[in-house]
């Protein structure tokens, strides 16, 4: 009885003299986790308040990967190069934030369905075909400008397997021009605009002629640089979620594509396969699908996306195929081009 009434002092001294004290220390293993985190990333900050109010959020940031990882037993979350941004300050830095392609979705035309379904490989890429028409992975920065990536990259890669040149194209010519149809710059856009935009200027200026800034600029597109390869149109693959076998067989037979995906928990992913279980659907993020592979017996999407080689495996990310994935089949795009032949590749 005599420990039980000490006990009750005790708590009850604590409740009053709380209200005057500062929080208790964050736990050693978050301290140490975010100084490997500043030495990994090379951070600094400006001050002692900033660097903590940084640790707060990275220390946040560690609970939600557990909560992440809890749902998914890949376990491809943890520590980025994005651990000390809040979720809305990544969103706001790297997400599209004008145009929600799932709630603004659009009509057009879809390619043709494939009347002989062919038998798939295992696995396929198509960074490894000769030639290689994929680019290597670019950077967009902190501007929501994924829109312009992922369409450019696929003009890119549709040019190159037309028979054109290989050539790294501007996707600040997008941003600073681009102005139809309601897009935003940084602010975000639609792949599709893309394409027509480099329809009706006969082209799209090389990256070396208009190179990238990573913000908002005022157009200064000219022929002096253009690369001309002749996009005629544009057509959905796919906008729907029981259609993956069927960007399967078009990415096979055609080329890479531009998608759309839920990107919210891709700031914490490193590495492995991405379950459909861990993300969700609402499409806030452009990239580029190039393939598809099996890793740990999972068949997955392979994706590259737009945030550096030092971000994912080597700049891609691996979806669980087969389960519209982070919405992975709801808003697919390709680019139709008048071949080096005159054909025209769609």
């Amino acid at each position: 009885m005599k420990y039980t009434v000490i006990a009750l002092v005790m708590f009850l001294a604590a409740v009053v003299y709380g209200a005057n004290v500062k929080p208790a220390p964050f736990t050693n293993s978050a301290k140490v986790a975010f100084e490997r985190f500043k030495t990994r990333f090379a951070r600094l900050y400006g001050n002692e308040a900033e660097e903590q109010a940084r640790f707060v959020i990275f220390r946040d940031n560690l609970a939600y990967v557990n909560q992440l990882n809890a749902k998914d037993e890949n376990k491809p979350y943890g520590v980025t190069k994005f651990m000390d941004l809040s979720r809305s300050e990544f969103a706001a830095k790297y997400l599209m934030k004008g145009v929600n392609l799932t709630k603004d979705a659009r009509a057009g035309e879809k390619v043709a369905p494939i009347s002989n379904p062919i038998q798939l490989p295992t696995t396929f890429d198509w960074k490894s075909q000769t030639p290689n028409c994929v680019s290597d992975v670019k950077d967009q920065g902190q501007c929501g400008s994924c829109w312009a990536f992922s369409a450019v990259e696929t003009i890119e890669s549709v040019c190159c397997q037309a028979g054109f040149a290989k050539t790294i194209l501007s996707e600040q010519q997008i941003v600073d021009c681009d102005t139809d149809g309601g897009v935003e710059g940084c602010n975000g856009g639609w792949p599709e605009d893309v394409y027509t935009y480099a329809q009706r200027f006969g082209g799209l200026d090389t990256e070396s002629a208009y190179p990238y800034t990573a913000q908002d600029g005022t157009c200064q597109a000219s022929n002096t640089g253009k690369y001309t390869c002749p996009i005629t149109s544009w057509k959905f693959v796919s906008q729907d979620a029981s259609t993956e076998n069927v960007m399967q067989q078009y990415l096979y037979s055609n080329s890479p594509m531009s998608i759309a995906c839920d990107a919210e928990t891709w700031q914490f992913y490193t590495s492995g396969v991405v379950s459909a279980s861990s993300c969700g659907q609402d499409l806030d993020h452009a990239i580029q699908v190039t393939g598809w592979t099996v890793m740990n017996g999972q068949a997955a999407w392979t994706v590259r996306n737009s945030w550096n080689t030092d971000w994912g495996m080597d700049g891609y990310i691996y979806l669980q195929l087969g389960a519209n994935t982070c919405g992975i089949a709801t808003h697919v795009t390709v680019p139709c081009v008048k071949s080096a032949s005159g054909a025209t590749v769609c």
